[in-house]
């Protein structure tokens, strides 16, 4: 109880008092009559009232007893206490000697409904002064105390006696309860004032669920107990007790006191836990002891010392209280705290020490703390030492308080950057408002600021800073977020009406999936209310790369909810998965957290996993009863390859079931149908399942497989002893698969699960399959239960080419064993054999098998061995093997003969093996390279004591001899692999090989290079970070290139390795005056490559038509993926040749044998996988000579050349310095010209060249144009002339009218000439036909009166030539070749460059 409330007290029993005096005295004077007594009762409550205060008596008697019928106290609520049949028997002669005393004192029942209001008084009470008094004996019968006031009703009975005097107070009161007759409180002490000692006993004893339990809160099993007792003199008084409170604790100890003038007092206690101690304190399970000392030297309380100590540590403190001025100063220290109980699972916290000092005087508290926490784990985070400074201030007279804090910690296993932390804040209030200031919280890396007010107006402001973060994302994260967090609180109604602002200004190294979902700046809008009743939230809106908004609302009296929810998203791609922008997500959920549904739509333009890819699609679901008895259905339709594809989907709960109701997959000419019910439990299904398609194509080119066929599959699922089952019925035809082909497939039977054995029986059945190089007539299979797992039979049959083979064995139950006991038949055109049964079995200790034989063809392989925790031996070896035996499967294997053995024995985790291979007579003709000479190789690997030593070679009769050695420490764990990459190598590669293979080997068949290459490397390095020390070098190496006629002759080149560089020089001429100097390197990791060449006057192209010399540097540049040579050159002088004629090109004949056994199949050359970029820039400034068929000519100009060296793409122009061009033996003056590429490949220039000369009056002009394989030559003049009168004038320098018909001749002849075929000058038609061999020369018309020589005859005995040609330029050529008598080829060529040409082929069966 507070003072005031004791005051009121100590007022009403007072009271009581004096009324009972007043009462004995006044009794024979004026109370003669009842309504005089209530007249005198009603006078003393009016001289008592107040308006706190309130007193009602009734029913005075007085005689040798005097009794009160009632009292009644009240307050400013109301009545609090009330007393009936109150009784008092006084000792009148004591009363006149100025003693109160009483034989007995006596009420019947006494009510206290609740504590009397407080009184707020601001005077310092007085010790109350009473009279000597003594009562004889007290009895309240019946005391009821309401459940305002010790929390719950009790009825209690109070017995005993009090004597106050000047020489010996003493006290005996008993309070026991009427409703628990076992909780009782007894009470005697006695003062001797004279002899100055003091005899005190109190015993209290209280059942579970009593006044004590329920004012402690306590619950407890045992109930509370208080035994003290203390005698001895005041000045040095001692004090025992005992006390069991409840499940909590035991305290037990005893004191010193001074109860003298100047008291003082010494305390020693020990508290021993109880189980209910941790539940009710929250502290461990450990036991304390409390020491204290104090003394009390008016007005000033000090408390000299205070010791707490238990195993959690030490705590020690002092205090001094001057009542009078009202100041308090007091200090604490703690040392070696362990607190790691007051933390969470994941904080594991060292010794905390701290240190703590206080003053409350009339200007306020102060109050200032220091905490040192040392060895503290975060989350797996080590904090070696934390300081934390706070300091409180509560200004007196108001209700502000404010909180400064600062705080230093160290933590080094965070990222650097977030290493050192430093926290300081400023937190206060005034009444119901709380603000925040000057929040900060930084490391190197990171920072917080914050500042906010809450009261009625809410205002929030934070902003988080990361500056290049690393170790939580693959990039280092560096973002500024802006949070704003504003509304109105209303704290008498709870409610709250608020917006929260968030905003990304700058986010950059997010991992990929954010970022394609956020981009480097979002924002977060939210407008919400929060009351006792509801929490909704009116707004939410997403604004990123991803568009989102949401709204909802939670009745928390109703307990439901409902809420909505609309997504549109960018573009999201992976390696594996993309999706296309613009994907939306619409979602909506309605209910209470245990019953709600949940519907969903969603929708997007293409979502594509590796090459397979949805397009156009649309799903929706509808989710009811969740989250205990989901009921859904869901639908969606999709595009895939351009075919339409749907699912639908229902299921419900069945019991402990999901029951199936519908699943259907539908594509055009397929559906798929299951359903039944599935226990999630063991994810065991019953029911039925149902495959149909008329035509796989569909589903094959949605699954980018080549599937063609019919199938249907028909499955029954059960479930038996816990286990699946499935009963499978299936047929298809025409199936085509992966390469493979089936005609008809059958499939039958039982598969079960191993754990039903004997109840496995399938049957397949395949006719007409295989691959295109491997065929089979039938394939069955059978795989069946047996008594100690499965056994099955595979038989394959093909008439031709022989194919018969047959495999029988059996697997273990639970798939740990496997036997092969037949296998043989023949494979591949080849004989295979398994002359011993093959038997293995693994366990989780390791596998072993017995020795197996088996023959394919000439090869044989044998093995047997076993592996286990303890001990490995394991032998292999294979003879005589051909890999070219496989090249039905594998075409491009080379032929060679291979003999391999290995051997392996030891303990497993460092076994000693040995491999030997030994190859000979490899021949890479599949590849292309079959002339290659041929190739030896062996090898020799040793693994022993941890050391891998490798030697290998290789040779062939007289191109390459090569040698190397490898070794390197090698820990190899058979059960538990992992390659050494940190591991030292040392080896070296030596030998020498002859040039000439590697135009073989890129498959360059236009070029050769001739000279020796000889290498002397050492290895070093590790295994992940390989090293290559030493030199290889080329002396006098010749290169020659047949197309271009390129020569390089005396090519020396030194190459020098450190590490993974190898360093490269090179010198070289044409053989003449041209020289070439190159410098360069090579990673050997990447194989990077860079090669800078510097050539001058070097001849660059050697044909009979184009020879050019030329000076520049490029650059050979590349890796494995691609190489380019780049640079700048400059052609001079270059000279190119005109051919006489140029030969048609003849159409490319498909000739088909027809009639033939066993025809050869076609084969397709090999081409080189090399292709050699090209970005090359030519400058020709002049001596560009173009020579032949009278042209006579200098040019210049630029080229840029681009593509690759196979198909090269050339861009440029070039022009005319001057020439001139004999026409018909006339000569042309060039006046014009011009040559343009524009990139086409093969190149075809365009022409446009301009001659003229001068005959009699006129001047004549020859034009050639358009581009160089179909150009267009045309003849002009001025003034203009007839082509023929051109013509004439050309030749004869006279008109056409005017020239004789031999001259006529000699103008057809002419005209010959101008397609090509040029021709002799007789002078008559017999000279032509003698002198050329002719047999027919003839003048004609043709169809437009235009004159027309025509000529034929045989040449090298089976060619016949005849042409024909006219002035009006209609001229033909025709060839014909008698290969055979039954074999002939025609060709024909027209002066407008149009060519025709045809075989034929007579032959008769």
């Amino acid at each position: 109880m507070n003072h005031a409330t004791i005051k009121r007290l100590r007022k009403t029993f007072m009271i009581l008092a004096v009324c009972v005096l007043l009462g004995a005295t006044c009794a024979g004077l004026i109370l003669g009559t009842d309504k005089g007594r209530q007249g005198l009762l009603d006078s003393i409550s009016s001289l008592a009232a107040a308006p706190d205060f309130g007193l009602k008596m009734e029913g005075l008697r007085l005689g040798d007893t005097w009794t009160l019928d009632r009292l009644t106290v009240s307050d400013a609520l109301g009545p609090w206490l009330d007393a009936e049949k109150l009784s008092v028997r006084p000792l009148l002669g004591e009363l006149l000697r100025g003693k109160i005393a009483l034989e007995h004192v006596g009420i019947t029942r006494l009510e206290i409904t609740r504590l009397p209001e407080s009184e707020e008084t601001t005077e310092t009470s007085k010790p109350l002064s009473l009279p000597s008094l003594r009562i004889g004996a007290v009895d309240i019968e019946h005391i009821r105390i309401g459940p305002d006031v010790a929390g719950h009703e009790a009825l209690l009975s109070l017995h005993g006696a009090l004597t106050l005097d000047q020489d010996e107070p003493h006290a005996r009161v008993r309070v026991a309860r009427l409703d628990r007759v076992q909780d009782a409180a007894e009470l005697d002490a006695r003062l001797h004032l004279r002899e100055q000692t003091l005899d005190l006993r109190l015993d209290l004893h209280e059942e579970p669920q009593g006044l004590l339990h329920s004012a402690l809160g306590m619950n407890g099993t045992q109930g509370i107990t208080l035994q003290t007792a203390g005698s001895g003199p005041l000045k040095e008084w001692n004090l025992n007790f005992e006390s069991m409170i409840s499940d909590v604790a035991q305290l037990s100890g005893n004191a010193t006191l001074n109860l003298d003038a100047d008291a003082d007092i010494d305390l020693r206690t020990l508290i021993t836990p109880g189980p209910a101690w941790t539940p009710f304190t929250g502290l461990p399970q450990e036991s304390l002891t409390l020491k204290a000392r104090g003394s009390w030297q008016d007005p000033v309380l000090n408390i000299a010392r205070v010791d707490l100590q238990s195993a959690l540590g030490n705590l020690d403190g002092n205090a001094t209280w001057n009542i009078e001025s009202g100041i308090l100063e007091s200090r604490a220290n703690a040392q070696g705290v362990n607190v790691s109980w007051l933390m969470p699972d994941d904080i594991e916290a060292g010794p905390v020490n701290a240190s703590a000092t206080l003053r409350l005087d009339p200007q306020g508290m102060r109050a200032q703390g220091k905490i040192l926490l040392r060895d503290m784990d975060l989350a797996g985070h080590a904090v070696p030492t934390a300081t934390a400074h706070l300091s409180l201030d509560l200004p007196a007279g108001t209700k502000a308080w404010q909180v400064q804090t600062q705080l230093d910690a160290q933590t080094p296993s965070l990222p650097e950057g977030l290493r050192a932390w430093t926290a300081a804040g400023i937190l206060g209030g005034e009444g119901a408002a709380f603000h925040v200031r000057e929040l900060r919280l930084e490391s190197e890396r990171l920072g917080l600021t914050g500042n906010g007010t809450l009261d009625s107006h809410l205002n929030v402001h934070a902003l988080l800073d990361v500056r290049e973060m690393t170790g939580f994302t693959p990039k280092p994260l560096s973002a500024i977020l802006d949070t704003k967090l504003e509304g109105q609180l209303d704290p008498a109604s709870s409610n709250m009406n608020a917006s929260l602002e968030a905003t990304a200004v700058r986010i950059d190294g997010l991992p990929q999936e954010l970022e394609m979902l956020l981009g480097p700046g979002s924002r977060l809008l939210t407008k919400f209310s929060l009351s006792p009743r509801l929490v909704d939230v009116h707004e939410a809106r997403l604004l990123a790369r991803t568009t989102a908004e949401a709204s909802g609302r939670y009745d928390i009296e109703k307990n439901t909810f409902q809420a909505r929810l609309g997504a549109a998203f960018p573009e999201i791609s992976f390696p594996a998965l993309r999706i296309a922008p613009g994907t939306t997500l619409r979602a909506s959920a309605s209910g209470s957290p245990d019953s709600f549904g949940l519907d969903l739509a969603a929708g997007s333009a293409k979502i594509s996993t590796g090459e397979r890819s949805l397009s156009d699609i649309n799903a929706t679901a509808t989710v009811r009863g969740l989250p205990a008895k989901p009921m859904a259905t869901l639908g969606a339709k999709a595009m895939a390859e351009q075919e339409p594809v749907s699912l639908d989907l229902r299921i419900a709960p069945d019991k402990n079931l999901i029951r199936v109701e519908e699943c259907s997959l539908r594509l055009p000419e397929t559906v798929l149908n299951f359903n039944g019910s599935l226990d999630p439990g063991t994810l065991l299904f019953t029911g039925d399942a149902d495959f149909q398609s008329a035509d796989l194509s569909t589903l094959g080119r949605i699954l980018g497989s080549e599937l063609e066929g019919e199938l249907s599959l028909q499955a029954r699922l059960d479930t038996l002893k816990g286990k699946q089952t499935a009963t499978l019925e299936g047929q298809g035809n025409s199936l085509s698969a992966f390469g493979a082909r089936i005609d008809g497939v059958s499939l039958s039977g039982t598969l079960a699960d191993p754990g039903l054995p004997g109840l496995m029986d399938i049957e397949l059945e395949m006719r007409s399959a295989g691959l295109p190089d491997m065929q089979a007539d039938t394939i069955n299979a059978r795989m069946r239960g047996v008594a100690t797992g499965y056994g099955f039979d595979i038989e394959l049959r093909h008439a031709s080419p022989q194919a018969d083979l047959s495999v029988r064995g059996g697997l273990s139950s639970d798939l740990t064993g496997l036997a092969v006991e037949q296998l043989r038949g023949t494979l591949l055109q080849q004989d295979v054999l398994l002359k011993s049964p093959f038997d293995m079995s693994i366990t989780s200790s390791g596998a072993n098998w017995r020795e197996a034989d088996l023959n394919f063809g000439p090869a044989r392989l044998r093995s047997a061995g076993g592996i286990s925790k303890e001990k490995t031996n394991i032998t292999a070896e294979l003879t005589d093997f051909d890999p070219a035996l496989l090249r039905p499967l594998f075409p491009d294997l080379p032929s060679a003969v291979i003999n391999v053995r290995l051997d392996a024995s030891g303990d497993p985790s460092s076994p000693n093996a040995q491999l030997r291979m030994q190859a000979e007579k490899i021949r890479l003709e599949s590849s292309g390279l079959g002339n290659l000479p041929r190739l030896s190789a062996t090898a020799d690997v040793h693994l022993r004591q941890n050391m891998l030593d490798a030697r290998a070679s290789l040779t062939s009769e007289s191109a390459i001899e090569l040698d190397a050695h490898l070794s390197s420490p090698m820990r190899l764990d058979l059960f538990a692999p992992a390659f050494p990459s940190d591991a030292p190598l040392s080896g070296q590669l030596k030998g020498q090989t002859k040039l000439m293979l590697l135009p073989h080997v890129l498959r360059l068949d236009d070029q050769t290079l001739d000279g020796n290459c000889t290498l002397d490397f050492r290895v070093n390095g590790t295994w992940a970070a390989p090293g290559l020390e030493g030199t290889a070098s080329v002396r006098d190496a010749r290169y020659e290139n047949f197309r271009s006629g390129t020569v390089i002759q005396n090519l020396n080149m030194n190459a020098e390795a450190a590490g993974s560089t190898l360093a490269l020089e090179l010198s070289a001429t044409d053989g003449a005056e041209g020289t070439t100097e190159a410098t360069g390197q090579v990673d050997l990791l990447t194989l990077e490559h860079i090669l800078d060449v510097l050539f001058n006057n070097f001849r660059l192209l050697r044909q009979d038509l184009v020879q050019s010399t030329a000076k520049g540097d490029l650059r050979l540049k590349g890796n494995l993926d691609g190489t380019e040579l780049s640079g700048k050159m400059t052609l001079d002088p270059t000279t190119v040749r005109l051919p006489a004629k140029t030969p048609a090109d003849l159409a490319q004949v498909e000739v088909v044998e027809i009639n033939v056994k066993n025809p050869r199949p076609k084969t397709e050359g090999k081409t080189s996988d090399f292709l050699l970029g090209l970005d090359l820039r030519v400058a020709i400034p002049a001596r560009l000579h173009v020579q032949g068929r009278g042209l006579e000519s200098e040019w210049s100009g630029n080229l840029h050349i681009r593509g690759n060296h196979s198909k090269p793409i050339v861009n440029g122009e070039m022009n005319l310095l001057r020439g001139k061009f004999d026409f018909l033996d006339r000569i042309f003056t060039l006046t014009k010209g011009s040559l343009s590429l524009n990139g086409e490949t093969p190149p075809n220039p365009f022409l446009e060249v301009l001659g003229e000369t001068q005959i009699l009056e006129n001047l004549i002009q020859v034009r050639i144009s358009g581009p160089a394989r179909d150009f267009r030559l045309n003849l002009s003049s001025v003034p203009s002339l007839p082509q023929d009168e051109l013509l004439a004038l050309i030749l004869f320098g006279r008109s056409l009218r005017q020239i004789s018909p031999l001259q006529a001749v000699r103008l057809a002849q002419a005209a010959a000439e101008m397609t090509g075929l040029g021709g002799a000058s007789p002078d008559f038609l017999d000279s032509i036909k003698s002198s050329l061999g002719l047999q027919e020369v003839d003048v004609t018309k043709d169809d437009e009166d235009n004159t027309a020589v025509g000529v034929g005859g045989y040449f090298g005995g089976k060619y016949y030539i005849r042409t024909q040609s006219s002035v009006s330029g209609q001229d033909r050529t025709k060839v014909e070749v008698q290969l055979s008598p039954k074999i002939s080829v025609e060709t024909e060529v027209g002066s407008d460059s149009r060519q025709g040409g045809g075989v034929m082929w007579k032959l008769d069966y």
